[in-house]
């Protein structure tokens, strides 16, 4: 690969060739999944039915587990109930530290000295490619 313009092109060309891979990929993973989940349902049934946590066979044990998830509910009065515990109980914890990156960058717009309320502000300098127009 020699110039710019070549190496530009060998570019795009990989990157054309791992977007047409990855649809074939998302497509055939997307098929495969839901036919796994219409097994997983079935065999979910069958220890509903049965009783059973577990199904041992020659080929495998299928075993029933239980997920759990925390998430705030819907409506404005989940949020204000949540905060109004915090404040209550002086018990953060349900709360998480990421940053809102856009309201960062609002703030550092306005000149606000983001350092100065314990956020750093990162800039990476990458290099972007286009088909000619």
């Amino acid at each position: 690969m020699g110039t710019i313009n070549e190496k530009v092109q060998a570019y795009r060309d990989l990157r054309e060739e791992l977007s047409v891979k990855r649809k074939e990929f998302n497509s055939f993973e997307e098929s495969q999944k839901e036919q796994m989940l219409e097994i997983e349902t079935e065999i979910l049934k069958i220890c509903a039915e049965t009783g059973v946590d577990s199904l041992k066979t020659p080929n495998g044990t299928a075993f029933r587990t239980t997920k759990t998830y925390a998430r705030l509910g819907a409506g404005a009065e989940c949020k204000e109930a949540r905060a109004e515990y915090a404040k209550r109980t002086g018990d953060f914890g349900l709360f998480t530290s990421h940053v809102n990156k856009s309201h960062a960058k609002e703030l550092l717009e306005e000149g606000v000295n983001l350092t100065e309320i314990g956020i750093d502000w990162i800039e990476e300098f990458s290099i972007g490619f286009r088909k000619p127009t």
